[in-house]
C-alpha cells in the first residue's frame, strides 16, 4: 500500500512540476508578448511625437516666412513711396527750373530766334501748306527773316496771354511751340532728367559720394 501511495504521490509531483512549467512558459509568452505591444506602443507614440513636432516646426517655419515676406513687402513698398516722394519733389524743382531757363531762353534775342524758327520747322512737319496764324506774345513776333516753306505765309495775331513762345495753326491742326505747351509734356520732362540723373551717377567716380560727405 505504502508503494502504491508513493508512486501516486511521485506523479502528483510531476503533473504539479509539468503544470508549474507550463504555467511558467505561459507567463514568459505573456510578458514577451507585453513587452513587445509595450515596445510597438511606445515607438508609434514616439513615430507619432515627432511628427506631431515635425509638423509644429514646419508651421512655425511657414509663418515665420509669412512673417518675413510681409515685413519685407511692407518696407518695400515704404521705400517705393519715398523714392516717390522724393522723386516728386525733384521733379516738380526742375519743373521750376525748366519754365525759369525757357523765359530766360526767350528773353535772349538770339535763343528766341532759333525757337522760332525750330517751331516753324516742326510745324512744317506736321502742317500743310497755306496761311499759318501764328500766335505770339504781344511784345515779341516772328521776325522778317524766319525761313518760311513753300507755299507758306505768316499771319501773326499777337496774345497778351502768352509770355513766351509761338502757336502755329492752319486749318483744325497746330503745333504748340509755347512755354506752357512744351511744360505740358512733365512726363517726357521727368524722363529726360531722370535719365540725365542716372547718367550723372554713372559717371561719378566711386569715390565722390565721400569726397561729398568728407
Amino acid at each position: 500500500m505504502s508503494a502504491v501511495l508513493k508512486e501516486g504521490t511521485d506523479a502528483l509531483a510531476a503533473l504539479l512540476a509539468y503544470v508549474a512549467q507550463v504555467r511558467d512558459r505561459q507567463l514568459d509568452d505573456i510578458r514577451s508578448t507585453n513587452e513587445a505591444q509595450c515596445r510597438s506602443l511606445l515607438d508609434a507614440a514616439r513615430g507619432r511625437a515627432r511628427e506631431q513636432i515635425r509638423q509644429a516646426l514646419r508651421e512655425a517655419r511657414r509663418d515665420a516666412d509669412a512673417q518675413i515676406a510681409l515685413a519685407r513687402a511692407g518696407a518695400q513698398a515704404r521705400l517705393r513711396r519715398a523714392r516717390q516722394a522724393l522723386t516728386s519733389a525733384a521733379l516738380a524743382g526742375v519743373q521750376d527750373r525748366v519754365q525759369r531757363a525757357l523765359a530766360a531762353r526767350w528773353a535772349d534775342p538770339a535763343a528766341r530766334a532759333a525757337w522760332i524758327a525750330m517751331a516753324l520747322a516742326d510745324a512744317a512737319r506736321h502742317l500743310p501748306a497755306g496761311s499759318w496764324i501764328v500766335t505770339h506774345p504781344a511784345q515779341a513776333s516772328v521776325p522778317a527773316s524766319a525761313v518760311l516753306p513753300e507755299g507758306v505765309t505768316l499771319e501773326a495775331r499777337p496774345d497778351a496771354a502768352l509770355d513766351a513762345g509761338v502757336r502755329i495753326a492752319c486749318g483744325g491742326a497746330q503745333v504748340d511751340a509755347t512755354a506752357a505747351g512744351l511744360l505740358r509734356a512733365r512726363e517726357r520732362i521727368a524722363a529726360l532728367w531722370l535719365g540725365e540723373l542716372e547718367r550723372r551717377r554713372g559717371s561719378a567716380p566711386p569715390d565722390a559720394g565721400a569726397r561729398g560727405q568728407a
